[in-house]
């Protein structure tokens, strides 16, 4: 009889190690715990960002503050424009448009390149007073290149995450050789026939 009690205390005591081993595996890989990387990943990127555009402009600590209030209201603006646009347009494909939508969409792609450069004037008039009309001017380009840039760095973070998954795979193989197929290069001359 003890010995059937001493049994089954040992069967929970092991289920529930094995049951609080699987909760830490799921919470691991929990949703929660995604989104907070994914928002550290996401605010290291506009750090860098910030410190791109600080040093194209050559920004001064005030310029910066007043520069990022008016330049990030600007960039609301026009991703909320095309936004709007994509929504409305998400999944129709232009071959199967019908005469009255391809005149529709012409005109909303033309509104919103208005929208675009409305944006552009009235937050380059206040970008004016606190970088300057010359900077400003130099904007797009150096939105460009920062943009280059930014996916570059995206990209790498991306490789990186990658590589830790590939290495960790690795790790797991042990010491297992791989065995690579051996690729023998085409023979160059003429082609002989087999007698």
């Amino acid at each position: 009889m003890k010995l059937i009690q001493y049994s089954t205390l040992c069967l929970l005591a092991f289920t529930s190690f094995i049951g609080a081993i699987a909760q830490n595996a799921n919470n691991s890989n929990s949703p929660d715990k995604k989104d907070s990387l994914r928002s550290v990943k996401v605010k290291g990127l506009r750090k860098y960002r910030e410190g791109l555009f600080v040093e194209k402009l050559h920004l001064s600590d005030a310029e910066k503050t007043k520069f990022f209030l008016v330049y990030d209201e600007y960039q609301l603006k026009l991703r909320e424009a095309k936004v709007l646009f994509r929504v409305n347009w998400k999944d129709k494909e232009m071959s199967s448009l019908s005469e009255a939508d391809a005149e529709k969409y012409f005109n909303d792609a033309i509104g919103l390149r208005k929208t675009e450069v409305q944006l552009m004037e009235v937050y380059t008039k206040k970008l004016k007073p606190v970088i300057g009309m010359s900077r400003a001017l130099q904007l797009p380009k150096i939105e460009r290149e920062i943009k280059k840039e930014m996916i570059a760095k995206a990209r790498g973070i991306r490789k990186n995450k990658d590589n830790v998954i590939e290495n960790t795979a690795k790790k797991k193989e042990g010491k297992k050789k791989r065995i690579e197929p051996k690729i023998t290069p085409p023979a160059v001359g003429p082609v002989q026939e087999n007698p």
